[in-house]
């Protein structure tokens, strides 16, 4: 918390009144990263496109512009929530939330039965959830050297091989 008062050039009292514990700074953290301009971009990017295979195309985009948002300190807090009940009880939260907002996208390619044959709605669900999972995009783009770019590539195809059809989006 010393870090972080320091590098906002505010004292240590004003960061816990503000964020309560390192808890809630991880979810302030996590929440900018989730909903940041960057992510906004992206969504809208959504907005409009009726396309259910689309949009499960799209959402490379958007997992794509979450995860480059993160910064180093995050990425720390993150993997500090192993060693913290309250840490990980908030990382758990923002990754129900991931799903809950993916689920809307599932949910129409089902409605439009342009759903890959054989895969139920929860099984469509999570593995959207999985492939768009931080660990993903840490192990592609951070472990193996992988451009960002190419990171959304795969993605973009690997979701409509799993999930989709497989016609292109209409």
């Amino acid at each position: 918390m010393a870090h972080v008062a320091e590098r906002a050039g505010v004292s240590v009292p004003t960061v816990y009144s503000v964020v309560k514990s390192k808890a809630g700074l991880l979810q302030a953290l996590m929440q900018e990263a989730l909903f940041g301009e960057r992510f906004r971009q992206a969504l809208r990017q959504l907005e409009g496109v009726d396309d259910p295979v689309a949009r499960i195309a799209l959402t490379a985009r958007v997992s794509r512009a979450i995860y480059e948002a993160e910064t180093a300190e995050l990425s720390l807090l993150m993997k500090a929530s192993a060693f913290s009940q309250e840490l990980r009880k908030s990382q758990q939260s923002f990754e129900a939330l991931r799903r809950k907002m993916q689920h809307e996208r599932v949910e129409a390619l089902f409605r439009s039965g342009r759903a890959r044959k054989g895969l139920s709605q929860e099984e469509a669900a999570t593995v959207l959830w999985m492939y768009t999972s931080r660990e993903v995009y840490h192990k592609l783009v951070h472990e193996s050297g992988w451009h960002p770019q190419r990171y959304e590539d795969w993605l973009q195809s690997t979701l409509v091989e799993a999930l989709t059809d497989g016609g292109a989006p209409r």
